[in-house]
């Protein structure tokens, strides 16, 4: 299990973040493998399952990036900034950040996720930014207390 630190956390769990990799790879590789037994078949076939195999490659490299990046998000709060940082990271290397200032929220929600888990939120009057977000329900819990603490921001727990 993850332990959160001060500085970055995780929004989401380590499983989360890797369940969308292995998909993406158990959904590739029959394909891959149907491409090698169709072009071992047919010889003449196989300048067209060169195309549909690049075409193919690209496509899931661009979808395994994509989820990648979705589920690889991390949050830093700055009590002394009073700002929120919601940075997405592509193989540890820094690729988008969102800055919220922390006076736009006025509590930490802890709730049941739309399909499953549980998540915590930064709720203000016009957005929510997510904290944590786990089918763990303690994993969130402590991620939502320790914003609490480090925000000075009320906790309410909804489940």
């Amino acid at each position: 299990m993850e332990m959160l630190t001060r500085g970055e956390n995780p929004v989401y769990d380590k499983v989360t973040r890797r369940l969308g990799a292995i998909v993406l790879v158990t959904l590739f590789a029959p394909i891959v493998i149907a491409l090698w037994a169709l072009r071992s078949v047919d010889r003449n076939a196989s300048e067209g399952l060169l195309i549909v195999a690049i075409f193919l490659v690209v496509v899931f490299a661009g979808l395994f990036l994509l989820i990648h990046l979705t589920t690889n998000v991390w949050i830093r709060m700055d009590p002394m900034q009073r700002k929120v940082f919601h940075i997405y990271k592509l193989f540890g290397y820094s690729v988008s950040r969102k800055v919220y200032d922390l006076s736009q929220f006025d509590r930490i929600s802890l709730h049941r996720a739309f399909r499953g888990g549980y998540r915590a939120t930064l709720v203000g009057r016009e957005q929510e930014v997510v904290v944590s977000a786990s089918s763990k329900l303690g994993w969130v819990r402590r991620a939502a207390e320790q914003a609490a603490t480090s925000t000075g921001l009320k906790m309410s727990d909804q489940l």
